[in-house]
């Protein structure tokens, strides 16, 4: 599969970053401080490698009427 650049840094950043065995996962916080591009170009970069089929998007409501988004690597709860 074809990424650019800054997709594969993101998505190197989410595969070593998450883990899904221990429940560590990556929220857009980590990925503007690791990967060093503003929450408007990585939410593109997320929505790319969606479409791809690359990573998963988990909804998370954190009990204060905001809705909080986790990534994966695609199927990366298929061998627990």
């Amino acid at each position: 599969m074809n990424m650019t650049e800054l997709e594969n840094k993101v998505y190197g950043f989410i595969e070593k970053n998450s883990d899904a065995e221990c429940m560590e996962c990556v929220d857009i916080k980590d990925l503007i401080k690791g990967v060093g591009e503003n929450a408007k170009v990585l939410r593109g970069v997320i929505s790319s490698l969606v479409k791809k089929d690359m990573i998963e998007v988990e909804e998370f409501d954190n009990g204060f009427d905001r809705i909080e988004y986790y990534y994966w690597l695609k199927d990366a709860f298929e061998d627990i």
